[in-house]
């Protein structure tokens, strides 16, 4: 045991005197190596990583805006699609009401005597139907 302490003491008194004659432990100073190829090959295709992102960067948004493009032009012909439902059902309403009208109109021609019960009863619904002002 006496031989360890010894030896613990002499490192530290080696340390004491160590710092008090300011002994400074070394430094490493070397110069900073430069660069191996592998560090530059890394470097180029990290670029060329950059490049390829920037790239696909472009065409993601190209392709987003054309997207934008073409649910305009869906939305688009979906609106003129309905108009053009609304148009044709208005137009079978017509042909319809057109119908009943030149019966109504050919009637009296044909020996039939209409009068006001008479177009309330043709009239669809009867409702509609009225002369002067409406009843409440």
């Amino acid at each position: 045991m006496a031989h360890r302490s010894n030896r613990f003491v002499r490192a530290g008194a080696a340390t004491t005197v160590a710092l008090t004659l300011g002994f400074d432990p070394p430094v490493a100073t070397a110069e900073p190596s430069p660069p191996s190829s592998s560090s530059s090959e890394s470097l180029q295709r990290y670029k060329k990583l950059g490049t390829k992102a920037a790239k696909a960067n472009e065409e993601l948004l190209a392709a987003q805006q054309d997207l934008q493009r073409k649910r305009n032009e869906l939305a688009a012909a979906d609106d003129a699609s309905a108009r053009a439902r609304a148009a044709e059902e208005a137009r079978a309403v017509q042909v319809k009401a057109r119908g009943r009208v030149d019966r109504f109109i050919k009637a009296p021609y044909k020996g039939a005597r209409l009068n006001t019960v008479s177009a309330l009863l043709v009239s669809e619904p009867p409702g509609r139907f009225w002369i002067g002002e409406p009843c409440s």
